[in-house]
């Protein structure tokens, strides 16, 4: 019966059995996503199913995936792309589609999703028109709807159904904030009506269908807050927390990314008429599609999917199997935690044995979280901690057959000269090596190598374990070979590279930083603007952390050395650190992790501005005007576009991938597409 129709079908697979018809989604090689011939093909499908229940009554049938791991990761954000120009067609392209779900929505037959892996966006919203969801138990199992973080809101009807289901405030978080809920949280709230084990799924699936069609009726819907069963209380209650979720988008995001706003007043149309709230919804997609932040976001998403998919070196290499990493301090221990998080072997090394078992208690830690959210089990964390061997000292043994070294200690060439001749002795003269260093030139490092055709740069962020970017470099004479190996591990543990054409001292995101916070230091320690001011004037821009706020998170020592380095390559004439330079010889004033920097902390929150440290350096006093604050981040701005224009004329990095590091790297405004405007 369903021969023929296959046939014709290129992204959808039916399968009928004795009680179902399992209508299987396969769209794309490695992750599902919707687009506009799915979705017509899903329409002509379904016109196909309600002839048959008209001739001979039909099946129930359960929505799948051909992939575990992916039942859809959205609509093609291309093709969204692609529409950026012609907002009449991407109405009208909506009102389309809107026929299809409905037709989902109004099937006489009982519909089932059987959600495993990642099902975000437009795929979830597909999901929400069953009759019921259910999702497999797994850690890859997670629902979104991501929109607003690409400068849109959910097109498919997810702002008027997600309230009406789970609730205004719960709705809030899945869409507005962008969280992703696995399957226990998606049961709690109600976004899935039955969790079940990855292998039972499509079995549990099947037994809920036919359940459905013996019982002639949709199961209950009974997990929206109570105050929101009471209608003389749910406008008012949705109106309250309506607004004070603008308050907290607007103290974050400082007015610089409509989306959020927009999808709030999209759901406030959710109360009513699931027609009617729905045609808002269309209107409002392609109000906020227009703006120049969604095609900023969307042009960074893309580019980010092309750095991480792009072939950056001429040769390839496999990822290496066991990794040996010297310096256990903040970067060598997230590095490391990192690495054993996605099964690869371990060997951390530090000269002090307390470096190490602080290192080791770190890591615990960290595998003790993953396990509280459900990103792996108790077992596969005890593997993972297994993947760890820990060395101190002198000794080296355990790298003996390392294939690939890192070197993560302080940002001092005599340090990691040390650290070089420690370990040459025990490992092979093929053995890549690199160093994470994030302001010293790299022909200088190379010099202390044997063989520096195999080392080279490999710059990680921290926390390692959150932030996607990593900057590969090579100097003259490194082989392709190694920087592909050290491509091949950024890949391996999921994250996003990007591979200068040449090297130049901090490489893009530190190159670019020296100047944001050399040139806001100075005009503090000059008494012109106030930290907190200044640090404002950025955040109003688009900066996601002004440049003080910045140094007191790396750490004023840190910070200290990686811009007198810096300054040494860059400036002509040397800035005057020396006030700097005694607060930090004092030593209980270096940022956040003394919990006073420019900042005051407490348990890790900012508490105000550290006035004492203000009188220190300006005794005299200090402007507080935001006007001069303004003009000064607009000074140092301009500077950092300058800055941009000068690598990308050097030959450092095209100006897109440039973009992308200052933005994944460092949050330099992404509402802006970056400092030259990424495309």
């Amino acid at each position: 019966m369903y021969t023929k129709l296959n046939a014709d079908l290129e992204n959808w697979i039916i399968s009928p059995d004795d009680e179902v018809v399992f209508l299987t989604l396969d769209s794309r090689p490695k992750v599902n996503v919707l687009h506009e011939q799915a979705l017509m093909e899903l329409g002509e499908i379904f016109d196909f199913f309600y002839k048959e229940h008209q001739k001979n009554g039909m099946k129930p049938v359960v929505i799948c995936s051909a992939k575990d791991n992916s039942f859809c990761a959205g609509f093609d954000i291309k093709e969204t792309q692609a529409l950026l120009d012609t907002p009449d067609e991407a109405y009208q392209l909506l009102v389309r589609f809107e026929d299809i779900f409905l037709k989902l929505l109004n099937a006489p037959f009982p519909t089932v999703a059987a959600i495993s892996g990642e099902c975000f966006g437009g795929g979830l919203e597909l999901t929400l028109f069953c009759d019921a969801r259910v999702a497999a138990d797994h850690p890859k199992t997670s629902l979104a709807l991501p929109e607003t973080q690409l400068g849109i809101i959910p097109g498919f009807g997810g702002t008027q159904l997600v309230p009406k289901l789970i609730g205004l405030q719960n709705a809030l978080q899945l869409i507005v904030e962008g969280k992703r809920f696995n399957a226990k949280k998606a049961l709690k709230v109600g976004l899935v009506d039955k969790v079940v084990a990855p292998n039972e799924l499509d079995i549990e699936a099947k037994k809920f269908a036919i359940q459905l069609a013996r019982k002639n009726k949709k199961p209950k819907k009974n997990k929206l807050p109570f105050i929101e069963r009471i209608p003389v209380l749910k406008q008012l209650w949705r109106a309250i927390i309506s607004e004070v979720a603008k308050k907290m988008i607007l103290k974050k995001t400082k007015g610089n990314y409509p989306a959020p706003l927009i999808a709030i007043e999209a759901m406030h149309k959710s109360n009513g008429d699931l027609i009617s709230g729905w045609h808002h919804e269309h209107e409002l997609f392609v109000k906020a599609m227009i703006t120049p932040e969604a095609r900023n976001s969307i042009n960074i998403f893309l580019t980010q999917q092309e750095a991480q998919s792009r072939n950056w070196v001429v040769t390839k290499a496999e990822a290496p199997k066991k990794v040996g990493i010297i310096g256990a301090g903040i970067m060598g221990r997230s590095i490391a935690y990192a690495l054993i998080s996605h099964d690869i072997l371990v060997v951390l090394h530090d000269k002090y044995p307390e470096a190490v078992y602080r290192s080791v208690e770190f890591i615990e830690s960290m595998l003790k979280k993953g396990i509280r959210r459900d990103m792996f089990t108790p077992e596969e964390a005890a593997k993972k901690k297994s993947l760890l061997t820990i060395e101190w000292g002198n000794r080296f043994d355990a790298f003996s057959d390392v294939d690939f070294v890192i070197e993560a200690v302080s940002e001092d060439i005599a340090i990691k000269k040390a650290a070089y001749h420690d370990v040459l002795d025990y490992i092979d003269r093929e053995t890549t090596i690199v160093t994470n260093t994030s302001s010293i030139q790299l022909d200088t490092l190379a010099k202390m190598v044997t063989n520096p055709s195999r080392f080279c740069n490999l710059h990680f962020f921290n926390p390692v374990h959150t932030m996607q970017l990593v900057e590969i470099a090579g100097h003259d004479d490194t082989d392709p070979a190694t920087l592909a190996k050290a491509l091949a591990l950024a890949k391996a543990i999921k994250k996003t590279p990007v591979v200068l054409q040449k090297d130049c001292p901090g490489l893009i995101v530190n190159r670019i930083l020296f100047y944001n916070i050399s040139m806001a230091l100075q005009s503090v320690l000059e008494g012109r603007v106030s930290p907190d001011q200044l640090d404002r004037a950025f955040e109003n821009m688009g900066m996601e952390m002004g440049p003080f706020e910045t140094l007191d998170l790396v750490g004023f020592d840190v910070s200290n050395e990686v811009l007198r380095t810096m300054s040494s390559y860059y400036l002509k004439e040397k800035y005057d650190y020396s006030l700097f330079t005694n607060i930090i010889d004092r030593g209980d004033t270096l940022g956040k992790k003394t919990d006073k920097g420019f900042y005051l902390y407490k348990k890790g929150g900012k508490q105000g501005i550290n006035k004492n440290l203000l009188n220190e350096i300006a005794p005299d006093g200090i402007s507080s005007d935001p006007k001069i604050a303004k003009q000064i981040a607009e000074t140092i701005y301009h500077r950092m576009i300058q800055e941009a224009e000068t690598m990308v004329a050097e030959g450092i990095c095209e100006a897109r991938f440039l973009d992308l590091a200052c933005i994944l790297g460092a949050g330099i405004t992404p509402n802006r597409g970056g400092l030259l405007g990424i495309k």
